[in-house]
């Protein structure tokens, strides 16, 4: 039996994972967070093209 949806709005979240870093990747070689901090950055990630949020990502994983 399905719930009664809840009212907005909704919050929500995601994560965004990227290449491992020399850092991270002696513990989990698969992947790590890419952690966002800026406006700047979360537009680029939300709204940019493909390659362009990819490279933000791995700039921010840097």
């Amino acid at each position: 039996m399905k719930s009664k949806p809840l009212p907005a709005p909704y919050l929500v979240h995601g994560f965004l994972n990227t290449t491992a870093n020399a850092t991270v990747e002696s513990l989990h070689p698969k992947a790590m967070p890419a952690v966002i901090t800026t406006d700047e950055e979360r537009d680029v990630c939300i709204r940019a093209p493909r390659y362009e949020a990819t490279d933000t990502a791995a700039a921010v994983a840097q």
